[in-house]
């Protein structure tokens, strides 16, 4: 996978390339400040997209107005995407993602509830 483009990668290489974006983002995260820092999850955008926008709002010093965040939350999908389920999981594949999520604090909610939905085996 080159630059976030699909290409004819592997899962694997999808995988790796993935991690190679985590560790640089847990790199930012110990660099910048405590009070510039926001981490904002998904699934949290996703089910309260009003909630959530108008704490990034907030966070970048802008008081959201009411129509705007209706605006906003009325463009999110009721649930996140589930293209993953689709992809051919292998058990190893699984273990290796569930054992390099645990690794970084902003993937550690996810690592099991994701990795649970994996086709395994398929």
């Amino acid at each position: 996978m080159k630059r976030g483009r699909r290409t004819d990668a592997t899962l694997e290489d999808a995988v790796d390339f993935y991690f190679e974006l985590a560790e640089a983002t847990g790199g930012l995260e110990a660099r910048v400040p405590a009070e510039e820092w926001l981490e904002l999850s998904h699934y949290d955008f996703v089910a309260q997209p009003r909630e959530a926008l108008t704490s990034l709002c907030r966070f970048m010093g802008v008081d959201p107005e009411p129509a705007y965040l209706e605006s906003c939350a009325q463009l999110v999908y009721p649930r996140p995407r589930r293209t993953r389920e689709t992809a051919p999981w292998t058990p190893r594949l699984v273990d290796q993602v569930r054992r390099r999520s645990r690794e970084y604090p902003f993937l550690a909610r996810y690592a099991e509830e994701e990795c649970a939905h994996a086709d395994v085996g398929a």
